[in-house]
C-alpha cells in the first residue's frame, strides 16, 4: 500500500487486530486532522453495502469518542459512496444487559 503497489490489504485471519494496524499506522498515518483512530468493516450484501464503525480499535469509548468515531465513520462511508445514516449498536437487546457501558450507548 505504501509503495503504491496495492490500494488495500486484507489481514486478521492470522495476525492480531494490533499487529495489523500499528504497522499500518506507522507508514500510512491517518488523515489530516484526525485525532481518533478508529477502524471499520465494510459489509456487502447482494447492491447494499454497509460500513460498521470502529468494531475492534477503541476499547469502552467514552461519549465524547463515540461521537468522535460516528463522524469519522460517516466520513469514511462517504468516500465508498455511502450514503451515511448513524445507529449506535450495544451488546444489550431488551434489556438483556445493563450498566453503564449499556446506558452510555
Amino acid at each position: 500500500v505504501y509503495l503504491g503497489l496495492v490500494d488495500g490489504m486484507v489481514s486478521g485471519a492470522i495476525h492480531s487486530t494490533a499487529s495489523t494496524v500499528r504497522p499500518a499506522l506507522q507508514i500510512i498515518k491517518t488523515r489530516p486532522n484526525v485525532t481518533r483512530t478508529s477502524g471499520a468493516f465494510l459489509m456487502v450484501r447482494g447492491t447494499e453495502r454497509y460500513l460498521f464503525g470502529d468494531c475492534a480499535i477503541n476499547i469502552n469509548p467514552d461519549a465524547e469518542a463515540l461521537a468522535e468515531i460516528a463522524i469519522n465513520s460517516a466520513i469514511t462511508a462517504k468516500m465508498f459512496g455511502i450514503e451515511p445514516k448513524i445507529a449506535m449498536l450495544s451488546y444489550s437487546t431488551k434489556g438483556s444487559g445493563f450498566g453503564e457501558s449499556v446506558d452510555k450507548v
